[in-house]
């Protein structure tokens, strides 16, 4: 009787949601909204720098631009260590694509998690050697516009949450940038699209929305979630 009422409680009693899952929510909350203000490529860029590190408790964070003619990935922005005051980026650095971790991600255009650098050989030490990176491009329409890639000293510190949220601010920053690129080329009205894990519809038009007079819509396939796509 005793274990039939344990479960009958364990059914009945919602689950509280983790701190985790709190954070992860706040972090996505502040950045569907703050991305929306920034009016030049460097602040939104910026904006992801020196916010998803309070929220999310890295270490450090580095957002990569890629340069087509060059086809390389320069550091745009920065916080932590390569970031010691201000606006600057200590030494910034440049990748050729397909060379090292963030150059390949770059390639490929696939987010990566590494529990260990040091069995990595791709991995590239910047300013200190760290022991697990987390790699996420910067895409729309199949397309690789940058990248954003966080290191830490702890073997395995990256998860599956980190690499969501990092999915989604991936892709408000994308189409954050291509809208200001419509604008400053005169263009009234600007393609959204969505899909694998970025974020739902209503965000995505939310984004190119902010400013744009009007919002042509197409036929196309879109992943929908009824619940929080960080649920």
């Amino acid at each position: 009787v005793w274990l039939g009422w344990r479960l009958y409680k364990l059914r009945k009693t919602p689950e509280k949601p983790s701190m985790d899952e709190l954070e992860i929510e706040r972090t996505f909350n502040y950045f569907s909204t703050s991305l929306f203000g920034r009016n030049t490529v460097d602040e939104i860029l910026w904006d992801i720098t020196k916010n998803c590190i309070s929220h999310l408790n890295f270490e450090d964070c580095v957002v990569y631009l890629l340069d087509k003619e060059r086809n390389i990935i320069i550091q745009k922005a920065a916080y932590g260590p390569k970031n010691p005051k201000s606006y600057e980026i200590l030494q910034p650095i440049e990748i050729p694509m397909g060379q090292g971790i963030v150059g390949t991600v770059g390639l490929t255009g696939i987010a990566e998690i590494i529990k260990d650098t040091t069995l990595d050989p791709r991995y590239i030490v910047d300013d200190e050697r760290r022991f697990s990176e987390i790699t996420v491009p910067i895409i729309y329409q199949d397309q690789v516009l940058g990248i954003i890639d966080s290191e830490h000293n702890e073997r395995n510190f990256f998860k599956d949450k980190h690499l969501r949220i990092l999915t989604t601010i991936a892709s408000l920053c994308a189409n954050k940038i291509m809208r200001l690129q419509a604008e400053q080329a005169g263009v009234q009205c600007a393609w959204a699209t969505s899909g694998g894990m970025g974020p739902d519809p209503l965000v995505v038009f939310a984004a190119p929305a902010g400013k744009t007079q009007r919002i042509q819509l197409g036929t196309a396939v879109i992943p929908t979630f009824p619940r929080h796509p960080l649920a």
